[in-house]
């Protein structure tokens, strides 16, 4: 009887001590992460195909890159002669706002919404609106 109570005993310190080791740990051991502060909604996060109408050629179709490095919002416009480098990348919600320079003089300004794997928006700059058609090709991962 005396080893079964002692069995006992020593098993309830055990769960108790135990307990209350892992209850006991101190709040600021607990990591943070960085992007807590950073909310995106991955909407428009990902590859996609689009075609903007009334424009040259060169401009007219391309690969619209969108991505988070770090929390930080990036876009990428891949097009037959090279890449173009989104400025002032902001998201927000289901939105995508940039800016692209063309041939370094001539600025951009694009506004995208998503709505499942179809974009539609619009580009500004000094030769006018254009609209702006895109289909999703991959979804962010």
């Amino acid at each position: 009887m005396i080893k079964r109570f002692q069995f006992l005993a020593g098993l309830l310190v055990f769960v108790l001590t135990t307990n209350y080791g892992v209850c006991a740990a101190p709040i600021n051991l607990i990591p943070i992460t960085e992007s807590l502060t950073t909310i995106v909604d991955k909407g428009v996060l990902g590859v996609w195909d689009y075609e903007v109408e009334g424009t040259e050629d060169v401009y007219r179709k391309g690969v619209l890159f969108v991505r988070m490095e770090k929390g930080i919002a990036v876009v990428e416009v891949h097009l037959g002669n090279g890449v173009l480098t989104g400025q002032d990348v902001k998201i927000v919600g289901d939105t995508l706002k940039f800016i692209v320079n063309l041939d370094g003089v001539e600025r951009v300004a694009i506004v995208l919404n998503a709505k499942g794997d179809k974009m539609l928006g619009e580009a500004s700059s000094n030769q006018g609106s254009f609209i702006i058609k895109g289909t999703r090709k991959l979804a962010p991962k």
